[in-house]
This record gives C-alpha cells, structure tokens and sequence, in this order.
C-alpha cells in the first residue's frame, strides 16, 4: 500500500505512515484424481465477494476447466491494512478504497493460485487439534461463549517437508490500536515470520469465527506485544503437530 493510504478498522481518516511488516496473500491448491480445490487468504480487513468472483475468473482464464466455485477466499481481519470495503475514507461518505491496491491483490491472488496449480506435488496430509489465548483472547459481548480451539491442516511431501500449512484460530488482529498508523498483519506476522523460519512451505493463517467480539484483552497495543502473540500461536502449532492425526 501507498504511503497515506486509508487504513481499515476504528476510525475514518486514519492514514498509514509507513510499513512496519508485509501483507501477504497466502494461496494453496489442493487436489485429488477427480477435482480441484483453491484456498486463499489475504492480510486485510476483509475482501468482497466481488473480488472473489474476479479472482475465480483471472483463474478460469489462465487454467482452463478449473472449478471456479472451489475457490474458497478468506481474510486475516488486521485492521492495519488498507481499506478494502470503503467505509474507512476521508470521512462517512467518501470510500477509502484504492482501485488500483485492490486489482493489484487480485492479480497477485490469481498468480499465486496458479502458481501453487502448476507445482503441486504428491503429499501427505495431516492435522492437529489443541487450545490455545488462554488470558488473553475473550469474547466481550458474551463471556461465556469462546472457542479457543486451533486447528491445523498440514501436507508433507515425500521426505517430510512441509508443502503448506493452514492453521485455524479465531481472535480479531487488534492488538494493535486506532492510534498505529503503520500498516501491519498485527499478530498474524509474528506467526508467519515463526512458522516460515521454522518449516518452510507455505503457513496460512485462516481467521476463525470472531463475530462481535472475540478479540486480545489485558495486551498492550505495541509491536513487541503484538509478535510475541504470534509466536506463541506458531509455538502451539509446532506442538500440535507432534502429535498428528493422518487424514
């Protein structure tokens, strides 16, 4: 994103400063001898079903007979990303959507997804169950109803080598407050930047049920606070993952 982008979540008006870590698409391809399945995810608020239909054709023009309808989109929810929905502007009636940022994530998405297509390997699937947010991660709306569960999805190829890993978590990435104004993946990046040194492959973080509100409490709003999260969710993966379930 541009420097002075509109960033997405709080409040209008809230320009991004600078870069504090990358947003990344994340894309895998899994398939089997009668079909075809794609996954994405994006560090943003939340892309659009019209991004997705044109995401399903970019796809469609560049792989022929691929079904397009297996093409799940999915969305980080940092809301230190750019505006994606346009409700996050200058003020209530004018868009804070750059046009030219969202075709750019939609050409990336598309040409991640056939990358992933045309090197898909034969692999072995796994996944893991375990609980993690303990002290920190609550729903404020209604307490007593929180699912802390992650749950992991994990191919190997032939020597054991992760190919992707998708981990499902449900926490809003709010860590970080209405007063940062660098863009970031809050949380999710020290979970990518943990399970990328420690595995390789691809890592996708694939946002959970959060609703209205499950989000981080009793956590300072800073970077380091914000890591150290996602570390600890990448930690609890690796663990889980020692103790598998085959598929």
């Amino acid at each position: 994103p541009k420097p002075g982008s509109f960033l997405a979540g709080y409040d209008q008006n809230r320009r991004s400063a600078g870069i504090h870590d990358n947003l990344f698409v994340k894309a895998v391809v899994i398939s089997n001898t009668a079909t075809s399945m794609a996954i994405f995810t994006v560090d943003c608020i939340g892309m659009l079903y019209t991004q997705l239909l044109q995401v399903r054709q970019g796809v469609s023009k560049a792989i022929p007979g691929f079904p397009a309808e297996h093409i799940i989109m999915s969305s980080t929810h940092t809301h230190c990303g750019p505006d994606v929905v346009g409700i996050w502007g200058p003020d209530q009636t004018h868009s804070g959507v750059d046009s030219a940022y969202i075709n750019s994530v939609v050409s990336i998405v598309v040409e991640q997804i056939v990358t992933a297509y045309k090197n898909q390997k034969t692999s072995w699937g796994q996944y893991a169950n375990t609980v993690h947010g303990q002290g920190w991660v609550e729903n404020i709306s209604q307490p007593a109803e929180l699912d802390r569960s992650v749950t992991v999805l994990q191919f190997r190829d032939r020597k054991g080598r992760n190919i992707a890993t998708l981990t499902n978590f449900a926490c809003h990435p709010t860590i970080l407050d209405g007063t940062t104004t660098d863009v970031s993946a809050d949380y999710v990046a020290g979970y990518y930047e943990t399970l990328d040194k420690a595995q390789g492959g691809v890592n996708m973080f694939l946002q959970g049920a959060i609703g209205g509100w499950v989000q981080p409490e009793h956590v300072p709003p800073t970077f380091v606070a914000a890591y150290e999260k996602g570390y600890g969710l990448a930690a609890a993966v690796v663990a889980a993952l020692k103790n598998p379930q085959s598929i």
